[in-house]
C-alpha cells in the first residue's frame, strides 16, 4: 500500500482515513498519475489520510514469497475477484485501522475497486461496520448491457478467466464437478448483496461501457443500504474518466468531497 498521510497544508490530527482501490488493469499509481489534481492529492488537501493499496497481480506483487510469477505462472495467477473481496481487501482495511487507530474507515472504489467491495460485504458482513461510507465509481456488480465488445467476448468465455462469474453476481464457475467439489452444487452459489449494509453511493455515467445505467440501478435495488445514486452530467464521461478525466474534479470529486462531509 502506499499513503499520503497529510497534504500541502502539512500534518494534523484526527485526519479520517480513506482507503481508495484501483479497479482492473489498474494500480494505485492512478490515483496520484494527474500531477495536483489526482484524486489522492485532492483527498489529502481536502484533510484525509490517504491509503492506496494493490490487490494481487499489479507489478506489485512479483515479489510473492513462495511463487514466481514466471516459473510459477499458474499457480500465481490461479485467483478471481473472490480471494481479492473475500481475503485480500479485508486484511488491508483491518490494516490501515490499526494504524490509524479509527473504528472506520472511508472507502473509494472505481470499477474491479467496487466489485471487491461488494464481495468482501456479502462474503464477510462483519466488515461493513468498519465503513463510514462508500463510494463507487462506475459500479460493476452485473454487466447484462455492457456495450464493450472486448469485454462481451470475455464474459461469455468464463471458463478462461472466469469474468461473468462475479460480474453477474455469482461465485466463480469450477465446472460441473468443479462445484460440485468446491461448493456442493453443480452451479456456483450467488453473492447475497442484501449483506452490504454499509452506505453506498452509486456515481455512474452514460457512456460507460462497462458500468451501464440499467445495470447501476439493478445494483441499487438489491443493495441492503444505498444511499444515493448520481449520474454525472457529461453524457462524454466514460469509464477511465473517473480516474483521468480532465473534468472529473468539477463533474465528480466535489460532490463526493460534499457527501463525505456528511459521515
Amino acid at each position: 500500500m502506499h499513503r499520503i498521510p497529510f497534504g500541502k497544508d502539512g500534518p494534523s490530527e484526527n485526519r479520517p482515513a480513506v482507503y481508495l482501490q484501483h479497479g482492473i488493469l489498474s494500480s494505485s499509481a492512478d490515483w496520484i498519475l494527474k500531477p495536483d489534481t489526482g484524486l489522492g492529492y485532492i483527498l489529502a488537501d481536502a484533510g484525509y489520510d490517504v491509503w492506496m493499496p494493490n490487490v494481487r497481480g499489479t507489478r506489485y506483487s512479483r515479489k510473492h514469497v513462495t511463487l514466481d510469477p514466471d516459473s510459477d505462472a499458474k499457480k500465481f495467477w490461479s485467483f478471481t475477484w473472490h480471494d481479492i473481496g473475500v481475503d485480500d481487501v479485508p486484511s488491508m482495511i483491518d490494516y490501515v485501522i490499526d494504524a490509524v487507530k479509527q473504528e472506520q474507515i472511508f472507502y473509494i472504489g472505481h470499477s474491479q475497486g467496487t466489485t471487491v467491495f461488494y464481495v468482501m460485504c456479502s462474503e464477510r458482513p462483519e466488515y461493513n461496520k468498519k465503513i463510514r461510507a462508500m463510494f463507487s465509481f462506475a459500479p460493476v456488480a452485473y454487466m447484462k448491457h455492457m456495450t464493450s465488445p472486448l469485454m462481451r467476448i470475455i464474459a461469455m468465455a468464463d471458463w478462461i478467466v472466469g469474468v461473468s462469474a462475479i460480474l453477474f453476481k455469482k461465485k466463480y464457475d469450477y465446472g460441473f464437478f468443479g462445484n460440485l467439489n468446491k461448493y456442493r452444487s453443480p452451479f456456483p452459489p450467488k453473492y447475497n448483496l442484501k449483506n452490504v449494509k454499509a452506505p453506498v453511493y452509486l456515481h455512474y455515467s452514460r457512456n460507460d461501457w462497462l458500468s451501464n445505467e440499467k445495470d447501476v440501478i439493478r445494483l441499487y435495488r438489491e443493495l441492503g443500504n444505498p444511499i444515493g445514486k448520481f449520474r454525472v452530467l457529461d453524457d462524454k464521461f466514460n469509464h477511465i474518466d473517473y480516474i483521468y478525466g480532465i473534468d472529473a474534479y468539477e463533474l465528480l470529486y466535489v460532490r463526493v468531497l460534499g457527501l463525505m462531509k456528511r459521515h
